[in-house]
């Protein structure tokens, strides 16, 4: 889980424009490192292409931090999501 908490985390600070030392993984991305619905969406993008899977409205929702991406991605990929990770 580490290796894919650590490609989610990669994914964010390449779309939110930040260094990986400042996101933790309950790190608000709205709040604490003002991403915004646009960049929200360029993620959700990034992780259906990367995972091949498909994340609803509804999900994204979930999106605020990297521990609630990680749960996701586990939920829509089955528990073997960490042998995705390229």
């Amino acid at each position: 889980m580490e290796t894919l908490k650590a490609e989610i985390r990669s994914m964010v600070a390449r779309v939110g424009d930040l260094k990986e030392a400042e996101i933790g993984d309950d790190t608000d991305l709205a709040n604490d490192l003002r991403m915004d619905s646009l960049q929200a969406l360029e993620l959700l993008a990034e992780l259906e292409n990367h995972f091949q899977i498909e994340i609803s409205e509804e999900q994204l929702r979930r999106f605020t931090s990297v521990n609630n991406i990680v749960g996701l991605v586990e939920e829509l990929c089955g528990q073997n999501a960490a042998s995705m990770v390229q």
